[in-house]
């Protein structure tokens, strides 16, 4: 990367941090939403937001988009009798009277960067396919020529999942994913109440296309370690065993390139870092109340939590108690019975030892940091038994 392009870079994160945190102020308990919107103007991919009325899903995605100066911006209302004219320009009269079917697409859909199809999941198939194109190959066909589609990102906004075939095909272009709820703080409540309602205008920060595509570049050297790689195969299989979410290869791809590697860039990092993949709890939900399954699966993954591990010590602890118990009750009397138990107890230990050690091979990061710790206190654990046996205290 050229130092101008490097220097556009630089000026272009710095500008969407100071809008991202004066939307933060603003937008009360919508931080995660306006954090994908901004990771997918960099990516370059599109998001959805799904919510009741009235939740600023829209907004905010237009509040972003105009922040732009020189970024074209095109937002629709969808419905299922909306007219294709309304998506992509109304037919060229003058052409159409010398025997050529074009449209007038200026400032319509195939010319714009950004895009916003409010209850975008009210669409028809009619206008969804040509909608898909633009999304996918970045192409409209504009009469018998073919159009460059210059779109960056597409948000839509709607209160419910697809139903159909054609649009399920366009929720799975939604690499970001959203679920919006209503304020539930009294506190930001009441300081909501204050707000007059408007669009807050982000314009004055300066920020151009020119500098978000050079972020868009600079996002493309962020390194991604191995380490990355096997822990989306091991959130995949944990998926998979727990029956939520998607993540076919395609979208493994995409999330690597598209949304790990800008998470990283705009938390300054210049390497993918496990911490980084708790975006992916907006990203790989497949239907709603996934969530917080998926959270879970992420935070066993990449060592922000070991919930299987605390069950296992938890079992270790109850077998390590039964042996003391047993002790203090049989031992003096009738050594050779709990000389038995002890043994008996002693191999459960060892089994649940040997599982972990298992773990420690395949674990990574923090992850693996927890597994470890877990094997200390259960070879303790083992210990304790063999000291009870010896009669040592």
């Amino acid at each position: 990367m050229n130092e101008d392009v490097a220097g556009l870079a630089m000026s272009g994160i710095e500008k969407f941090q100071t809008i991202e945190t004066k939307m933060n102020s603003y937008f009360l308990e919508r931080g995660r939403l306006i954090h994908m919107v901004m990771l997918g103007m960099v990516g370059q991919f599109n998001v959805v937001a799904i919510g009741g009325v009235g939740l600023a899903k829209t907004m905010i995605a237009e509040a972003w988009y105009r922040s732009i100066n020189d970024a074209d911006f095109f937002i629709k209302l969808m419905n299922k009798n909306l007219p294709y004219d309304e998506l992509f320009g109304p037919v060229d009269v003058q052409e159409y009277l010398v025997g050529n079917y074009t449209r007038k697409i200026e400032g319509f859909l195939p010319t714009c960067h950004y895009v916003i199809l409010d209850e975008g999941f009210k669409a028809n198939e009619i206008q969804i396919n040509p909608t898909l194109r633009c999304v996918n190959e970045h192409k409209f066909t504009n009469g018998n020529v073919e159009v460059d589609v210059p779109l960056r990102s597409l948000l839509v906004a709607s209160n419910e999942k697809p139903q159909t075939s054609a649009l399920q095909a366009f929720w799975s272009r939604m690499l970001g994913r959203i679920e919006v709820h209503p304020i539930s703080d009294n506190s930001s409540f009441m300081e909501m109440l204050n707000r007059d309602g408007g669009l807050p205008e982000y314009g004055s920060v300066g920020l151009t296309l020119q500098e978000v595509d050079a972020v868009h570049e600079m996002s493309k050297l962020i390194e991604v370690p191995e380490e990355i790689g096997h822990a989306l195969w091991q959130i995949r299989q944990k998926m998979a065993e727990e029956k939520v979410g998607s993540m076919d290869d395609r979208k493994a791809v995409w999330l690597v390139n598209k949304l790990l590697r800008v998470e990283a860039l705009m938390s300054g990092s210049s390497t993918v870092k496990l911490d980084h993949l708790a975006v992916l709890a907006d990203s790989i939900w497949e239907n709603l109340g996934e969530q917080a399954t998926i959270a879970k699966i992420l935070g066993e993954v990449c060592g922000h939590s070991d919930t299987k591990g605390e069950e296992v010590l938890k079992q270790a602890q109850e077998i390590l108690d039964y042996t003391k118990q047993k002790h203090a009750d049989v031992s003096k009397n009738d050594p050779g019975a709990f000389a038995e138990i002890a043994k008996d107890c002693t191999v459960s230990l060892t089994e649940l030892l040997d599982k972990t050690k298992d773990e420690v091979k395949t674990a990574i990061g923090r992850k693996k940091g927890l597994i470890v710790d877990r094997e200390a206190k259960i070879a303790d654990m083992v210990i304790q038994i063999e000291l009870l046996l010896t009669g040592a205290k």
